[in-house]
């Protein structure tokens, strides 16, 4: 939770032989080496370990189904795009069908980077209307969301006919540095490096706290 993701792999690494006895442990443990393996970018081996969860869950498991999202979403930040395809075009109608806001909104997320990834971004700003409260169950990891559709809107900007790219860029970068820090959003997604060297970052609180406060009398 606090994103030190180096040590929670070691740990995760030294508790799991301990956790062989216990399943539902065990599997929880699984999924934070499979959780951290992602972060810190070894997207083979988290795929691998994603594929360990998936065989040993149900299909219609809602972990299974997470994990398979997961699972696409490291498809698609290693450059497996034909099997990140492949996976999230098995999970949508699935999905779709049953009512777990928080999965929702993590396909949601993934389609969002697929877009991105393949160069759709203005499918994914024809889109952008309902994205906002489509993310919103992910709570600040929304901010990623957000940042990816600065993105598209960013590169919409230089299109024609598009003279509001650069406006809704803006506010979109907004939004995300509210939920997460730039650094935290150009290291998790470095093609963001040109969205935080557009456009400013929403102010943080420590400074909104401190600004000088405004005589609203005048006097």
């Amino acid at each position: 939770m606090l994103r030190r993701y180096v040590p929670a792999l070691r740990l995760a690494w030294q508790i799991l032989p301990r956790m062989t006895t216990i399943p539902s442990f065990h599997g929880r443990a699984v999924a934070f080496l499979a959780h951290g393996l992602d972060q810190v970018g070894a997207y083979d081996a988290a795929i691998t370990t994603y594929d360990y969860m998936i065989d040993r869950l149900p299909s219609h498991h809602p972990g299974s189904q997470q994990m398979r999202i997961a699972r696409s979403i490291a498809h698609l930040n290693n450059g497996q795009l034909a099997d990140a395809d492949t996976g999230l075009r098995g999970l949508r109608r699935q999905v779709a069908a049953q009512s777990y806001p928080p999965i929702q909104a993590t396909l949601r997320f993934a389609c969002l980077l697929q877009q991105i990834r393949t160069n759709h971004f203005a499918e994914a700003c024809e889109e952008a209307e309902t994205l906002q409260e489509g993310l919103r169950p992910l709570g600040v990891e929304a901010g990623y969301g957000h940042a990816l559709m600065a993105l598209a809107w960013h590169v919409q900007s230089d299109a024609p006919h598009h003279t509001l790219g650069g406006d809704e860029a803006a506010t979109w970068w907004s939004r995300a540095t509210r939920l997460l820090p730039p650094g935290v959003l150009t290291a998790r997604f470095p093609e963001l490096d040109a969205v935080d060297l557009a456009y400013p970052a929403a102010p943080t609180l420590s400074s909104v706290i401190n600004a000088p406060a405004t005589n609203v009398a005048g006097t």
